[in-house]
């Protein structure tokens, strides 16, 4: 005999089967149709359908940007250097080899702001000891010509911001004490002159190494001191120095000689 309850059964045991097989492993419920006994996937028990369980696209929701420009709490990038920059001398400016120089500088960060201290650092190219530390320094520099000054500033997490210009130490030094620049002589008159230059390795040059020379009578003469008639007109003298390796140096005044 057949049993009048074994096609119920059947279907019921059908179900079990699908429901066991099918069960999702993201917390979803399974039904089954009503029709047919098929199983089906149905939403979770808040009617969400996120990757992550609550329908948000993401897990954290952080401030964060793809390139690292901002922290998750939407500040600036730790990785961000600081801004260094050089106020004073002016890029390119001259001085001589023996005066004191004066550099100053500014520098602040995304993070930490104002920076000052040992924090700011000035070096030349010149030379490997730094010139000092802090947003000015007052040096004199430790050789003669053309010095790559540089201040470079350093945060709390390590990263770093640079400034630099470009400064001369001038070598040798020229002086003219005698005339004086602008002055109205006469014509073919004898007139004093005297002058001196300084060099950082050679000290104070004298004799052949000081030329003065007029832009209308050529070379007047050498040394320290001489004296000198000029022809009529304005006369441009100019003192150069010359150091033991060629080094260069110069000084000019104006005279005007009447007739």
């Amino acid at each position: 005999m057949t049993d009048g309850n074994y096609g119920a059964r059947n279907g019921w045991i059908r179900l079990a089967a699908l429901l066991v097989a099918t069960l999702p492993a993201c917390g979803g419920s399974v039904v089954a149709d009503d029709m047919d006994g098929d199983a089906v996937v149905g939403e979770d028990s808040a009617g969400e359908t996120g990757a992550d369980g609550d329908g948000d696209e993401d897990a954290a929701g952080g401030d964060a940007d793809a390139d690292g420009d901002a922290d998750e709490d939407g500040g600036p990038d730790a990785g961000s250097p600081p801004a260094c920059t050089i106020t004073a001398p002016l890029d390119g400016s001259s001085a001589p080899y023996d005066a004191d120089r004066t550099f100053v500088a500014s520098a602040t960060d995304p993070e930490d702001g104002a920076l000052s201290g040992a924090s700011v650092v000035w070096t030349t190219d010149r030379d490997a000891v730094p010139l000092g530390t802090g947003l000015s320094v007052t040096v004199v520099l430790p050789a003669s010509g053309s010095h790559r000054v540089t201040c470079t500033a350093t945060d709390s997490d390590g990263n770093v911001g640079s400034g630099s210009i470009t400064v001369v130490a001038q070598s040798p030094v020229v002086e003219i004490w005698h005339p004086g620049d602008g002055e109205v002589r006469v014509a073919g008159s004898s007139i004093p002159f005297v002058g001196n230059a300084r060099d950082r390795e050679d000290g104070a040059l004298s004799g052949g190494a000081l030329v003065w020379t007029s832009s209308i009578d050529g070379t007047i003469g050498t040394g320290g001191s001489f004296s000198a008639a000029l022809s009529a007109g304005t006369n441009v003298i100019t003192l150069t120095a010359t150091d033991s390796v060629g080094n260069t140096g110069t000084e000019t005044i104006t005279l005007t000689m009447t007739p």
